[in-house]
């Protein structure tokens, strides 16, 4: 492994763990945001490496954590998640190799919709929302999810809306990403597209990203949550912005 790859990659990754640990979001926005941005990493294989560090994380969280879900949202989500998911992969593959400058735009599009979204409060409803509503929810989080391993954004909005516990709406959130991960995982693989280079990235982040957990929690920064969540919304938006206007600038 090329240590010019190796060590920027691993700082990139730090920085997006701290992140994550302090605010709860931003660790696959910042991870295949910056290393695309400075082709450090190509796109398609961060979304895949986001996706690998998504199953180790589910991995750790899901155990035991089974009770109080709502088994027919997450059922109806997942009928939009699944299929959609395999579009995702398809659609990525095919910018990738013929439109290269549009996915690097949507997916500043992405980083900067979830900017935005950081800052939103939710309102949480009296009844649930139907069925058709999570499987929408699920098109749109599986199709994010496809092609850039980061399924999140949308569906964050529509479960924190419902007049459920915040701890049943976290662990859905688990069971659904960590299914977004799999199917998404198990596709690439049979793909072929899983190679070293990304299992050794993998690899030597999983234990720099548990370091900066454990630094988030025990280390966090002198600032209130609502300075965290516009620090890191100014983080966003500073790397979604970067993506498109390069760009549009290289046009």
């Amino acid at each position: 492994m090329n240590s010019e790859i190796l060590l920027p990659f691993l700082v990139v990754a730090a920085v997006a763990g701290y992140f994550q640990t302090v605010t709860g979001y931003g660790l696959g926005m910042i991870l295949i945001g910056v290393t695309s941005g400075l082709d450090i990493v190509p796109v398609a294989a961060t979304a895949t490496i986001v996706g690998l560090l998504l199953l180790v994380n589910s991995a750790v969280a899901l155990p035991g954590r089974f009770g109080h879900i709502h088994w027919p949202l997450v059922t109806s989500t997942a009928l939009g998640v699944v299929p959609a998911t395999l579009v995702g992969i398809v659609l990525l593959e095919y910018l990738d190799s013929r439109l290269s400058r549009l996915l690097h735009v949507a997916l500043g599009l992405l980083i900067i919709y979830g900017a935005f979204s950081l800052l939103r409060t939710p309102v949480q409803q009296d009844t649930p929302s139907g069925c058709s509503g999570f499987v929408v929810s699920g098109v749109v989080s599986g199709l994010c999810g496809g092609l850039f391993g980061i399924p999140g954004p949308p569906l964050i909005y529509q479960f924190y809306r419902q007049p459920l516990p915040l701890t049943a709406i976290r662990n859905m959130l688990t069971v659904i990403f960590s299914l977004t991960a799999t199917v998404r995982t198990l596709l690439v693989a049979l793909q072929g597209a899983i190679d070293t280079q990304i299992l050794v990235l993998t690899a030597s982040a999983v234990p720099v990203i548990a370091v900066t957990t454990w630094l988030g929690r025990h280390c966090p920064p002198p600032l209130s949550t609502r300075a965290m969540r516009w620090l890191t919304c100014a983080v966003l938006l500073g790397i979604g912005s970067e993506l498109i206007g390069t760009q549009l600038l290289t046009l």
